[in-house]
């Protein structure tokens, strides 16, 4: 038993070491760039280490104002179709002192070759030696990505180590966000030429740009705090400060002045179908045959007018319109020889006291019919006919 489990526990200790040795060996011999994927192109890594060490990605392809964006999007740097490009890297001053060769190599994602980049003869020393690579051209129309392959052999052409570094390919006058602003013009403006909106407020750096004359690196142009996309939105000038407070303060003007001449209009109809511009609906007071009509006081309140009377009896003859009021009372006197107390006046035309009272006021100022004073009663004749007695 006991020798058994000394058998086991020694097998399991030389797997453990064999696991250990191939690790090791694998790191050592093909060691990886620390972050393939930085948008600057370049690597780091211990100087005293093997293998190579500050890769990184220049020359006049490189687009430099990409850094900025490296913090919202890190990745593969972007180089420009039309300018060559640089890529230089350390050989670390831990590998062998004797003479080597890099290697480079361009390829596209699918592993086709898209440049030869040749190779160098190093010697490594102990600080190290640099290795510079020039992409002087790009297949002519090529875009997208591509890998920088660069390779340390030995002098028998063993490869001791590699590295790769990724990069996005892009023509100037193309358009990699697709929001119509070309990739030379997003640089220009310092634009985020991967998305369509770099500061996310729904307008397009090419709308801001060109349409609204607005900065599209801010979402509020003019600083009054209403958005870009909003003041779009409410068909106002996004450059022009404090717009909308004008827009808004204006029809809250109008608001005011619709609401107070509505109120007034409601007010003064309401006065005056409340009656509240006429008398107070009382009738008017009548006359007795012992006070002639308007015989009251001067500082007496206006009455109403008073109450509709029947229409005007026909002429008896048939012969023409029918007579007035005033006609009628004429009539009626001549019939009685000119001359009538006002109280029979009054039955013969059933009329209302106060309206004989008033046409005959009417009569005597116009000098047809003269009213005389008779004990208590009003005798009312005709002009022109002589008085013989008081009594009719």
């Amino acid at each position: 038993m006991g020798e058994q489990g000394y058998r086991v526990s020694s097998r399991l200790f030389v797997a453990f070491a064999v696991l250990i040795v191939l690790g090791v060996g694998t790191a050592i011999a093909v060691p990886i760039a620390d972050d393939p994927n930085d948008a600057s192109g370049a690597t780091t890594g211990n100087g005293d280490a093997p293998g190579f060490h500050g890769t990184e990605i220049a020359g006049d392809g490189y687009i430099d104002d990409q850094e900025a964006l490296v913090s919202d999007h890190p990745g593969p740097a972007y180089v420009w179709s039309t300018e060559p490009t640089t890529v230089n890297t350390t050989l670390g001053s831990g590998a062998a002192n004797e003479e080597s060769a890099v290697c480079g190599e361009v390829t596209d994602t699918d592993g086709e070759a898209l440049s030869d980049l040749g190779c160098q003869s190093v010697t490594p020393t102990g600080d190290g030696s640099s290795v510079e690579f020039d992409i002087d051209e790009w297949p002519d129309g090529y875009q997208g990505g591509a890998w920088i392959t660069l390779e340390l052999r030995t002098d028998d052409g063993e490869m001791e180590y590699y590295e790769t570094v990724p990069v996005t390919v892009i023509h100037p006058e193309g358009d990699l966000s697709g929001d119509r602003l070309t990739n030379a013009d997003e640089v220009r403006y310092g634009t985020d030429f991967t998305v369509p909106d770099t500061t996310g407020n729904g307008l397009t750096d090419w709308e801001e740009v060109a349409v609204h004359g607005t900065d599209p690196l801010a979402t509020d142009t003019s600083g009054d705090g209403v958005g870009d996309a909003t003041a779009v939105r409410l068909g106002l000038d996004p450059t022009i400060p404090y717009l909308p407070y004008v827009y808004v303060g204006a029809g809250l003007l109008v608001v005011l002045l619709v609401v107070a001449g509505g109120g007034a209009l409601g007010w003064h109809f309401m006065r005056r179908y409340t009656g509240s511009e006429g008398g107070d609906g009382q009738a008017e007071p009548t006359t007795t045959d012992d006070e002639p009509a308007g015989a009251g006081s001067a500082n007496d309140p206006p009455t109403t007018p008073p109450p509709v009377d029947p229409p005007t009896e026909p002429d008896p003859d048939g012969d023409g319109p029918p007579l007035t009021k005033e006609e009628e009372i004429c009539r009626i006197l001549d019939e009685h020889d000119g001359r009538m107390k006002q109280s029979r006046l009054v039955d013969h035309t059933e009329w209302s006291q106060a309206t004989v009272s008033r046409l005959l006021t009417k009569l005597e100022q116009e000098g047809t019919v003269t009213k005389l004073r008779s004990g208590r009663e009003n005798i009312v004749e005709l002009r022109g006919v002589e008085s013989e007695s008081p009594d009719v």
